[in-house]
């Protein structure tokens, strides 16, 4: 808070006390009396007024005020103050969200998303995003990171062990930077990617028993297969 003084006011009488009292409060902030009998005030911005102001921005406001004589006789005129207050830069405030859309396992095409409900406190400020936490899996590339925050995730050849049906959350954070430099808070955007099916590879081999003409069955296991689904089961059939 700042203080100070109202002018000196203008009375013929001599010896006259006064008490100074507010009329009108200021648009924004606000006025207390540090001292009622000498016009000593104080005046605080407070915490959620004139945010929406940028670095060196101004923005001016005014309060009335009047006197009352030891009399209870009030002043002929009310005075005006006014205060002219000057921004400051504020940093922006990210939201974290998810994508938004479906994504698979294999997508031949990446999926796009934006981010949503950034906060630019000061009016008419710009601001850039960049990644500040790649996901575990698959790639972030940024197609707008101005104001828009458009981006697009791409699986690629990870997320492979996944069944078909089975999902997998990966996230990454992000930060807004704005024109003065100032950085926000991180926000985080999750991604749940589906598993599609996968092709299974069975191999060749040979039974590497000794097999005799008329002699009792042999048994045997097939080669191992591949198959990047963990936790498929399989049937095997003669062909």
């Amino acid at each position: 808070p700042v203080q100070a003084s109202v002018p000196d006011l203008t009375d013929a009488d001599t010896g006259d006390t006064y008490t100074y009292s507010t009329v009108s409060d200021p648009s924004e902030g606000s006025i207390s009396w540090i001292n009622s009998s000498t016009g000593l005030y104080e005046f605080a911005p407070g915490i959620d007024d004139f945010q929406d102001l940028y670095l060196n921005q101004q923005e001016e406001v005014s309060f009335t005020y009047k006197t009352t004589d030891q009399n209870g006789i009030e002043s002929v005129n009310n005075g005006q103050i006014d205060i002219t207050v000057t921004g400051d830069n504020d940093p922006p405030i990210v939201q974290s969200g998810s994508i938004g859309s479906d994504v698979f396992e294999d997508a031949p095409i990446p999926v796009q998303g934006s981010i949503q409900g950034t906060i630019e406190v000061d009016s008419g400020d710009t601001y850039t995003y960049s990644t500040e936490s790649d996901p575990s899996e698959g790639t972030i590339t940024w197609i707008d990171n101005g104001e828009a925050g458009t981006y697009e995730f791409a699986p690629g050849n990870d997320f492979q062990d996944l069944s078909e049906g089975q999902t997998r959350t990966v996230f990454f954070t992000f930060k807004a930077t704005d024109s003065y430099e100032e950085v926000s808070n991180l926000g985080q955007i999750n991604i749940v990617v589906t598993g599609q099916n996968d092709d299974t590879t069975v191999a060749s081999g040979s039974i590497d028993l000794d097999v005799f003409e008329d002699g009792v069955p042999v048994q045997a296991s097939v080669p191992d297969l591949t198959d990047a689904d963990t936790g498929d089961t399989y049937t095997y059939s003669t062909v």
